[in-house]
């Protein structure tokens, strides 16, 4: 694609997006999360001891929790560079993963603000870096994220299924109907866009709808069914990391949920946590914890593991972001001097054409 072409779009998502930060709506995007983590925090916690809370601290196991939170940040930037590359060389053409992992460890800084401005801040980079159009660049990273839901669609319904086996009482923290509708829909949609795109079935009505040469159903159309179950898998340490790295996090601070009622209701828990309408989680990660397990541990040692937790997610997105700046500054200089070199494009099974 011409270099202009895409000089063109760019400056056009500039100019859409800067009309809207203006001074006033960009002050209040910063100052109202500290309010609302603040205003959280005196309102839940108004009646805790601040000496419970420091001894709590005092006796977590700190070792433990600085490894469980530091090791799956470092698996998810590697395995997410890594995804990134193997996207693009399937349904694009080559990039190398060095970049896009520097890049991605800067983008950490903008994630102690939002995760939306990381991700939009990627997606800006990889407009830059490959030059392709943005529907397909969309609809790659909708081919990731689809999946990326659906093995975690696979992980939920085995926990689900090993506690009714094990005959293990939910019922009083989760909607048992909504969420067994909600997994029900989620494998109908597994179902629906498998037979569609692998096998060509238009039995659901919305198939018909779908255009499966327009460019934001490029990655779906041209992915093979190893395409699909490679992604499944390559997603899966990401997850596994995370969540485990969340349990032990949890139990640094004596804090001993049962594995099978943890694996359901965190989920839950992250999806609050990462509202963003706190600073860094501060706040609304103490609400959902003490929310779904209100019976692991008293309020002062929530308190300070809600506390903790954040703190060191910062620090670590921090030293991980500034220690990346210097080589993804200098990618993005590489990008600005002029056209990338061409390389071979690829067929749909990821094979060079010549």
């Amino acid at each position: 694609m011409p270099e202009s072409a895409t000089q063109e779009r760019l400056q056009h998502l500039v100019e859409e997006i800067q009309p809207a930060r203006h001074p006033v709506w960009a002050w209040l995007r910063k100052v109202v999360p500290v309010l609302v983590s603040a205003a959280i925090l005196y309102y839940y916690f108004r009646k805790v001891e601040w000496e419970a809370v420091l001894q709590a601290l005092d006796q977590a196991n700190l070792w433990l929790l600085v490894s469980a939170r530091l090791l799956p940040l470092l698996v998810f930037w590697g395995f997410d560079a890594f995804i990134t590359a193997t996207l693009f060389r399937w349904f694009d053409r080559p990039v190398r993963i060095r970049d896009i992992f520097w890049v991605r460890g800067a983008l950490y800084l903008a994630m102690l603000v939002n995760v939306n401005i990381s991700n939009g801040g990627m997606f800006l980079y990889l407009l830059r870096k490959t030059r392709m159009g943005i529907t397909k660049l969309a609809g790659i990273q909708l081919f990731r994220a689809g999946i990326s839901l659906w093995s975690l669609l696979a992980v939920f319904s085995a926990m689900v299924a090993a506690s009714v086996a094990l005959g293990f009482d939910l019922a009083g923290k989760i909607p048992w109907r909504t969420f067994a509708i909600l997994l029900g829909l989620g494998w109908l949609w597994l179902f629906q866009a498998w037979t569609y795109w692998l096998r060509g079935w238009r039995w659901w009505p919305f198939n018909y709808l779908l255009r499966r040469d327009w460019p934001l159903w490029h990655a779906f159309a041209h992915a093979s069914p190893g395409h699909w179950l490679k992604l499944a898998l390559y997603s899966a340490p990401p997850l596994v990391f995370n969540l485990a790295g969340l349990y032990l996090c949890a139990f640094a601070f004596d804090i001993r949920i049962p594995v099978l009622e943890f694996v359901i209701l965190i989920p839950l828990v992250l999806f609050i946590s990462n509202l963003p309408i706190a600073f860094g989680g501060f706040g609304t990660t103490t609400i959902a914890w003490q929310l779904f397990f209100p019976h692991y541990a008293p309020a002062d040692t929530y308190l300070a593991f809600t506390l903790a937790f954040p703190v060191l997610s910062c620090l670590a997105r921090a030293v991980i972001g500034l220690g990346s700046l210097k080589p993804a500054w200098s990618e993005w200089m590489r990008l600005s001097e002029g056209p990338a070199p061409e390389t071979p494009g690829l067929s749909p099974a990821g094979e060079p054409v010549p």
